[in-house]
């Protein structure tokens, strides 16, 4: 990357682009906020928000005044960043921002992610509740989608999958999945993965489903827990998932309570608003 010469200042994101926060965290926010995204040139004025990456010449960091590290959902580059006192750091969730504040001295800001409904559509409350839908890493669905489809066809619902594990999927793509499914499942058990603890986790997937009035079934997941435990039905198992997703589909003034609930959580999610926290860092 080529460090140009002092100009009018600009927020520009810098981003891994192996993992699909460089879109959501990075190309999306820059188009929100009218910054630059992984551009070749930079300058020393600028301000600078890395997105789950670190520079390998880290002296480079010292030139600039201004830099937010945004670790999303790992603690692999805390140890680096904390030789740097001047670069605060962005946590995706109040746990986060706990579990971070207790390992370095940096300055910790707190930033939710937006949800992915730009246009605020909303799932129409009179359709027919048919379909039972997971998005997300096929490695964040502790269950078997056969079993799980076979229990909801007990149930008479059907059941689809869009697995995002690349940045080949589209914010559009997750909103056309969103508008084609009636109730949101999700079941990430606990688990011991380095540099991914739990603490740094957040309810993202209750807000993208929300933002459309669309109910959430989960395993009660610390995050969910901790930050919207009224959003969600909590489930342990699969026989439980179908179990609920059955008396939402009978009793529709608890789905659409459930519903309504994680709509009003997700309002604060939008990307407009979430945009304006970025735009008072230059």
């Amino acid at each position: 990357m080529i460090v140009g010469d002092l100009t009018m200042a600009k927020l520009v994101f810098i981003t891994n682009k192996v993992w699909p926060s460089s879109k959501i965290r990075g190309q999306q926010l820059a188009e929100a906020t009218g910054g630059i995204c992984d551009p070749k040139t930079i300058e020393y004025g600028d301000t600078l928000v890395l997105v789950k990456i670190f520079p390998t010449n880290i002296d480079f960091l010292g030139r600039f005044n201004n830099v937010y590290a945004d670790v999303v959902d790992g603690d692999s580059i805390l140890e680096m960043v904390r030789h740097y006192p001047h670069i605060n750091i962005i946590a995706i969730s109040e746990l986060a921002k706990q579990y971070i504040e207790c390992r370095v001295k940096n300055k910790v800001i707190l930033i939710p992610e937006h949800h992915c409904n730009f246009d605020n559509e909303v799932r129409d409350s009179k359709k027919k509740i048919e379909t039972v839908g997971f998005v997300g890493s096929i490695n964040s669905l502790d269950l078997d989608p056969i079993i799980l489809a076979r229990e909801l066809r007990k149930v008479g619902l059907n059941f689809a999958a869009l697995f995002c594990d690349d940045t080949n999927v589209t914010r559009e793509d997750v909103v056309e999945f969103y508008k084609n499914i009636d109730i949101q499942v999700c079941f990430r058990l606990p688990r011991l993965l380095k540099h991914m603890p739990p603490e740094m986790k957040n309810p993202l997937k209750i807000y993208n489903a929300g933002s459309f009035k669309i109910p959430t079934v989960s395993y009660p997941e610390l995050n969910y827990v901790k930050e919207c435990p009224d959003a969600f039905f909590e489930a342990s198992s699969v026989d439980r998932i179908a179990g609920i997703c059955s008396m939402l589909v009978k009793e529709r003034a608890t789905y659409n309570g459930l519903a309504d609930r994680a709509y009003k959580l997700s309002k604060s999610h939008h990307i407009n608003i979430i945009a304006k926290k970025y735009e008072e860092f230059v």
